[in-house]
């Protein structure tokens, strides 16, 4: 069960650094928005940057909701807190930076 909690806690982990990176490109993108010519393609670019940090979100949230569903359930959620693992990670929208 540890074990489980432990993979899932690692999942989220990576998730949380993806969101971090496509964070990180698009306000490289939007650094240089205004050395982009106006247009159709410089809307899609950026259209495309929030897309993709939405994504990216979304796929944590269900990574954490899916952490937080095993560590509330008996007996992960024993095993977890006896282990020392958080017992709640928080979803996107409650976190202020990535």
């Amino acid at each position: 069960m540890r074990n489980g909690l432990t993979s899932s806690l690692s999942e989220v982990a990576r998730q949380r650094a993806q969101v971090r990176n496509v964070l990180e490109r698009r306000e490289v993108l939007r650094a240089r928005q205004d050395s982009l010519t106006p247009g159709p393609e410089r809307d899609a670019e950026l259209s495309g940057a929030d897309n993709r940090v939405s994504l990216e979100q979304r796929r944590y949230d269900e990574r954490a909701a899916g952490y937080n569903a095993s560590a509330a359930s008996f007996p992960s959620g024993w095993v977890g807190r006896l282990s020392g693992l958080p017992s709640a990670l928080p979803l996107s929208s409650e976190i202020s930076t990535w």
